[in-house]
C-alpha cells in the first residue's frame, strides 16, 4: 500500500467519524475516550489470537478494528479538546521514530550498536518532552 493510499484511508475514517459524531450523541459523551482505550486493549487481545499463518482474512479484520478504535480515540480526544490536531500525532510519530532510527543513515561499520543508539535518543527525547511540559505548565 502506498502512503497516498494510507493517507486517503485515514482521511476516510476521519470523515466517517465526523458523520457519526454529527448523527449520534453516543460519540459525543464526555468520557468516550475511556471506551475507545478499553476497546483498543480488547481488540489487541483478539489480534493476538489471530496471528498465525494462513489466517490473513481474520487477522486483517481484527487489525482493522484496532485501527478504527485508535483513529476514533484520536478523533474524540481532538473533539473534546485533549489534543489540538490529530495530524500532530502522526507528525510527532514520524519525527520521533525518524530520529530514533537515525542509525540507519550511519556508515555500515557504525551501525553495530543500534539498541544503544535507540536508547540514547529515546532518553534525550524523554528529557526534551519533560522540559517542554514544564515550560508549558509554567506559562499557565
Amino acid at each position: 500500500m502506498q502512503s497516498n493510499s494510507i493517507t486517503k484511508s485515514i482521511e476516510s475514517l476521519m470523515e466517517l467519524l465526523e458523520l457519526f459524531y454529527e448523527c449520534d450523541e453516543w460519540l459525543r459523551r464526555e468520557n468516550i475516550h475511556d471506551f475507545y482505550m478499553s476497546e483498543i486493549i480488547s481488540e489487541i487481545e483478539e489480534v493476538k489470537a489471530e496471528v498465525r499463518k494462513d489466517n490473513e482474512i481474520h487477522l486483517e479484520d481484527e487489525l482493522s478494528d484496532v485501527l478504527w478504535d485508535y483513529v476514533a480515540l484520536l478523533f474524540v480526544l481532538q473533539k473534546n479538546g485533549y489534543i489540538k490536531r490529530v495530524e500532530n500525532i502522526f507528525e510527532h510519530a514520524v519525527d520521533k521514530y525518524s530520529e530514533r532510527l537515525g542509525f540507519l543513515h550511519l556508515p555500515e561499520g557504525e551501525i553495530a550498536d543500534a539498541v544503544k543508539f535507540w536508547n540514547t535518543v529515546k532518553k534525550k527525547q524523554k528529557e526534551n518532552l519533560q522540559k517542554r511540559a514544564r515550560e508549558k505548565a509554567s506559562k499557565k
